[in-house]
């Protein structure tokens, strides 16, 4: 009945919750810095707030960008392939990702929205403890490539950009900029349901149960 549904609601959007899954992350992330080189306190204490400071474009450059996506036509087909094996979430799917992603930015060498994706899937192997068994590189590694791409597809912020800053800022603890970073990605793109989620995320953690849900229920429906 529509009671037990909205308590139920109430259970899974609990910030306390949300909270309790966070520490345990972190906890297993701090493991995981041992014998690995720079610690996963690195990735935290990098700032995000400077990378809404995108510089303005001019001239050529500026028609160049009207559009999110590559004028070269092989970049954006290992733009999509990538897309295709980062969706699979498999192992092997998800190394082929990082190489079409990599092949994008190969081609070229300013296309912003791959630079992009391909620090989501950084960040997203590293969150799933993936990054030794897919690439051989530790947890702190990853999330420090995840950073590093971030910050260079900001020159041009996609929706991607934007999603991705905001769930680095909620692992940071950053819930304001968190919101701030997904309001920008839904501005891009409403119909975005990874933008949604994210921003339903920020919102729970910040203390907006209510909106959480509301773009929870957004993002389903998309």
């Amino acid at each position: 009945d529509r009671s037990s549904e909205a308590h139920q609601n109430d259970r899974i959007w609990s910030k306390n919750a949300l909270d309790d899954e966070l520490n345990q992350r972190e906890a297993a992330q701090k493991q995981d810095d041992e014998g690995h080189g720079q610690p996963v306190q690195v990735f935290f204490d990098k700032p995000l707030d400077r990378l809404a400071e995108v510089p303005q474009q001019t001239g050529d450059e500026e028609e160049r960008i009207i559009s999110e996506d590559t004028i070269s036509f092989p970049a954006y087909n290992a733009f999509l392939k990538g897309s295709d094996s980062f969706s699979r979430h498999a192992v092997e799917s998800m190394k082929k990702g990082v190489l079409y992603f990599k092949k994008a930015i190969e081609l070229d060498p300013k296309y912003w929205k791959a630079y992009a994706a391909l620090g989501d899937i950084y960040f997203d192997m590293a969150n799933h403890g993936l990054t030794k068994k897919i690439l051989g590189i530790s947890r702190p590694e990853a999330y420090l490539k995840a950073h590093h791409y971030l910050e260079i597809s900001m020159k041009k912020p996609t929706v991607i950009s934007y999603r991705l800053a905001s769930f680095m800022s909620v692992w940071k603890r950053q819930y304001k900029e968190a919101i701030a970073f997904s309001e920008s990605a839904i501005s891009l793109n409403p119909s975005d349901s990874k933008a949604n989620l994210v921003m339903s995320l920020a919102s729970n953690f910040a203390g907006r149960g209510k909106q959480g849900v509301d773009f929870a229920k957004r993002a389903f429906r998309i």
